[in-house]
């Protein structure tokens, strides 16, 4: 790496100036100067013993100090050249101008092959402009022969299609155009606008006018229909070719909805490709408008009646309203900026969230801004700690050596050190960022726009101030640097088993399950499947997987575990109860509780040996235990047993009333309802709609409060209790509330004067 030279002022060493005539000390750089000797001569008379004894004091330290600075002006300081100086910069930054242009430049082009739509769109959209071509000709030179308005109607239909297909195969051409300066993002939404032209034309041009041909056959029957074989057989081709279109665009479909790993259906509602889409809904419009038109010509031609020809226009007119009026809500929501699915934000942000490096995404936005692209923006709270660790091995020489040479050497060498240090950090930082953005690119490719910006919630504050202030700051982050620089040794699985802790007190469970899981296969290797330490790692992996709601890989780690439990006796008690109540959990989630209340009663009985009734742990259990017999109707009184168990044990923990306690008021109201005492379950509801209203104010919303004595309202008045829910709606109506809530006290009020009419007690006025 290359040395800065530290650059000091060759003005250093000169005198102090004279001292001020206005003042008899005066103050530079934080030093006092006496005044001179022959001004101390004339004013000595004057001054009292104390005032010259702080004096000469004062003299005999600035004239240490003056020895010092004599010292420190004696090391050895490199002048600066100026001229040299500037032309060196001149030539570096003239290599960093050019540098960043080439950056601006390659961030300007994007790669052609996102912009490129797939062969297999292009072949429907041809083949579909082709097929209707051929046809539609056909089908207007079978009206003239027969006069049917559901052929007019179906040639009507298949000339629109010959018109969306060409409008479609141009927007195909725009959309693939390269990015600009007016459009950076480039031109994949022209792919929606002409969809959405071809959608209105299907519209207009389709629906409008054949309905209108319908409504008018109806109404002004023609007098004679001839009967044209030619006519059957002109339907019979345009079923065939709309027939083999439609086939080949759902095969496309089919093909690609299985490389996305979706069904058919999901992917044609995801509408990442409307050009595919449109031609799969115009030409399934279009099959079922021939076998429409076939039908009503031949019933028409039967019956002699032409009501059945005009009915079949009408039916027509409905399939092309129906198609295009689906693909304008569909085009209309990606035009107006359609944001990415919930599982494939979900993914990014998981990846991100494994690195090291970082701490926290949040603030995420994306949009689809084509058929196959999107952008995504995160704010990511990147880890100060890990990029120290980069740089530490690479940094600690030369502090090291510049601490050697003494405190002066060590002040003049931080002018360029921190400034390189800082430098570094940031170049650590960008890389960071790159890589983040390629890695998103890579495990999605549609996201074609990645920008990750480095922001946290504790930007207005000092790292530094905290370290100083706070002991445990200092410890917590000297144990994650040694431990992010140390060097493998046999004891690093129980370094990564405390980090793995440490992010999981945090809530960085994604890093976390990382930690454990490379714990996990260290462990193995070195301790053995069946030792205790695999078992711990195991139960802590299986936790944090939940956290992450993967429980079908949660229940596989603990299953692990719980073989090892089952074949061998020397395990912590308290290990195992953990075991059997993550297992429990896990198999909640998958639905399954009859099978979870067995784990979980194991867990119950272990923790209450081993630990005291009023523990966290305990209760956790207990209530986890509630909560599987509550969803199995014939054990919810189990699950009250539970639950007033754990809500007396919290009151002697907490007292009322305590946002805790408040919880299981909650849910013992519910599980009394649906357990068939809707009595008791009106008791716990008031106890809970009390206590919220006891609660300071700032620690609850009052519209909670309002709601929750209206719910109490509810159910007395379906218990027959008019009186109590008279009450009970007074109380809400008693809560102070914004006038935006009008519409809330109008329902409450409603309400009132109903009880009050089952009461015989006369109305209500409304305030």
């Amino acid at each position: 790496s290359s040395t800065v030279p530290s650059i000091s002022s060759t003005s250093s060493t000169s005198s102090s100036p004279p001292p001020s005539s206005e003042k008899r000390h005066s103050i530079r750089d934080g030093v006092v100067t006496p005044p001179s000797s022959d001004q101390e001569k004339r004013e000595s008379g004057a001054l009292s013993l104390l005032q010259r004894t702080k004096l000469v004091n004062l003299k005999k330290k600035n004239q240490v100090k003056g020895k010092e600075e004599t010292a420190s002006s004696s090391l050895p300081q490199e002048k600066m050249d100026v001229q040299k100086l500037q032309e060196s910069m001149r030539e570096d930054w003239y290599k960093l101008q050019q540098a960043n242009k080439k950056l601006v430049a390659s961030n300007t082009e994007l790669d052609m092959e996102m912009q490129k739509q797939p062969f297999s769109t292009r072949v429907t959209v041809g083949l579909s402009l082709i097929g209707n071509s051929l046809i539609a000709g056909a089908k207007f030179y079978a009206y003239t022969r027969t006069g049917h308005s559901a052929m007019f109607s179906e040639a009507i239909h298949t000339l629109v299609d010959v018109g969306n297909q060409a409008i479609l195969g141009y927007g195909l051409l725009e959309a693939e155009r390269v990015p600009d300066k007016q459009h950076q993002y480039g031109y994949g939404r022209a792919a929606f606008f002409y969809s959405l032209v071809t959608a209105l034309s299907t519209f207009g041009f389709g629906a409008v006018y054949t309905g209108y041909e319908g409504i008018h056959t109806l109404m002004h029957p023609p007098e004679e229909l001839a009967s044209a074989p030619e006519a059957w057989a002109i339907l019979g081709i345009g079923l065939v070719v709309d027939g083999f279109v439609l086939r080949t665009a759902l095969k496309n479909t089919r093909i690609r909805a299985k490389q996305a790993g979706v069904t058919t259906w999901q992917w044609i509602t995801a509408f990442k490709d409307p050009f595919t889409v449109a031609v799969v809904f115009e030409d399934s419009a279009a099959v079922l408008g021939v076998c429409a038109a076939g039908i009503g010509i031949g019933l028409t031609q039967y019956t002699g009646n032409p009501v059945f020809d005009g009915i079949a226009s009408l039916v027509i007119s409905g399939l092309l309203g129906t198609v295009s009026w689906r693909l304008i809500q569909m085009n209309r929501s990606f035009i107006l900026g359609r944001p990415v699915d919930d599982d494939e934000l979900k993914s990014i942000r998981r990846m991100l969230k494994q690195r090291q490096s970082v701490d926290e995404v949040h603030s995420e936005q994306s949009q689809w801004i084509g058929p196959s692209m999107f952008t995504y923006k995160a704010e990511v709270d990147f880890d100060g700690t890990w990029l120290a660790a980069q740089l530490y091995e690479q940094y600690k020489p030369v502090f090291a050596t510049a601490a050697e040479k003494g405190p002066k050497s060590l002040e003049a060498e931080l002018l360029w050190l921190l400034p390189a240090f800082a430098e570094d950090v940031t170049r650590v930082l960008e890389r960071e960022v790159k890589y983040l953005q390629e890695s998103v690119r890579r495990t999605h490719p549609e996201a074609s726009y990645v920008e990750i910006v480095p922001d946290s919630s504790q930007t207005p504050y000092m790292a530094l101030e905290t370290f100083i202030r706070k002991n445990a700051s200092r410890l917590v982050e000297k144990y994650q640097i040694e431990t992010m620089i140390g060097h493998p040794t046999h004891e690093e699985h129980e370094e990564h088993f405390n980090l793995g802790t440490f992010y999981l007190g945090m809530g960085q469970f994604e890093k976390s399950a990382e930690q454990f899981r490379r714990c996990l296969d260290l462990r193995v290797d070195l301790l053995g499947e069946k030792s205790e330490g695999v078992v711990a790692v195991l139960e802590r992996l299986g936790f944090v997987l939940l956290q992450l709601d993967e429980s079908s890989t949660a229940l596989q780690h603990l299953a692990r575990a719980l073989g090892t439990v089952h074949t061998t006796s020397s395990l912590s008690p308290l290990l195992v109860a953990s075991i059997h109540m993550n297992y429990g959990l896990a198999l909640l989630e998958k639905n399954q509780p009859q099978t979870a209340s067995s784990h979980l009663e194991e867990a119950l009985a272990i923790r209450e040996r081993e630990l005291d009734p009023l523990d966290s742990s305990v209760l956790a259990t207990m209530l986890a235990l509630g909560d599987a017999y509550s969803r199995t109707k014939t054990k919810r009184l189990f699950a009250l047993k539970y639950y007033e168990e754990v809500r007396n044990r919290r009151v002697q923990l907490f007292g009322e009333p305590h946002k805790q306690v408040m919880d299981l008021d909650r849910k013992l109201a519910k599980t009394c309802y649906f357990a068939g005492l809707p009595r008791k379950s009106l008791e716990y509801a008031e106890k809970y709609a009390n206590a919220m209203e006891k609660l300071k104010e700032g620690e609850i919303d009052k519209t909670d409060v309002y709601s929750a004595w209206e719910s109490v309202g509810d159910l007395a008045l379906q218990l027959g209790m008019p009186r109590k829910a008279r009450d009970m709606f007074s109380k809400a109506m008693a809560m102070p509330m914004d006038s935006d809530n009008q519409a809330q006290n109008n329902r409450i009020a409603q309400k009132i004067a109903e009880t009050h009419r089952m009461l015989g007690t006369g109305g209500y006025r409304r305030r």
